[in-house]
């Protein structure tokens, strides 16, 4: 009886604790990245993108402080994500870990989407991996 009742105060104890946890780490990061035949397929919890390559003018990295204003979308504490708006590229989709400063900056025919992965070398790499990706894309067409 005990044994019971001593079980239970530690289940009331430990629920609130991990929901009081899952609260303030916001979940899991939760970001995907999928490099198809023809698109950049990026998820983030509710939401998801689709960036066709043949609609990539350029790619770039930067460090990014100020993300701006949050127009549509979420922000947690390891994951921002939805529609922002700042001076330096209008309104624009975001998809990052606020805590990593490098971003991958993807302009587009329909604007701007700034990404980061996991960490800054890892941001570093993917941007790497998906310059080379592009350019064998590139290769990939004949001239006209």
């Amino acid at each position: 009886m005990k044994q019971q009742k001593a079980r239970n105060t530690f289940l009331t104890l430990l629920i609130p604790l991990l929901i009081l946890l899952y609260i303030f780490f916001g979940g899991s990061v939760g970001i995907s990245l999928d490099f198809g035949e023809d698109a950049l397929a990026i998820s983030a919890e509710k939401q998801d993108w689709n960036i066709p390559y043949d609609r990539i003018i350029s790619l770039g990295l930067a460090d990014v402080e100020n993300f701006g204003t949050l127009l549509n979308g979420t922000e947690k504490r390891a994951l921002h994500y939805g529609s922002y708006e700042n001076d330096v590229w209008g309104q624009y989709n975001l998809c990052i870990d606020p805590r990593i400063e490098t971003c991958i900056v993807i302009e587009t025919s329909n604007g701007f989407f700034v990404l980061n992965y996991e960490n800054e070398e890892s941001t570093q790499q993917l941007y790497i991996m998906f310059t080379e990706l592009l350019a064998s894309k590139a290769d990939a067409i004949p001239d006209k």
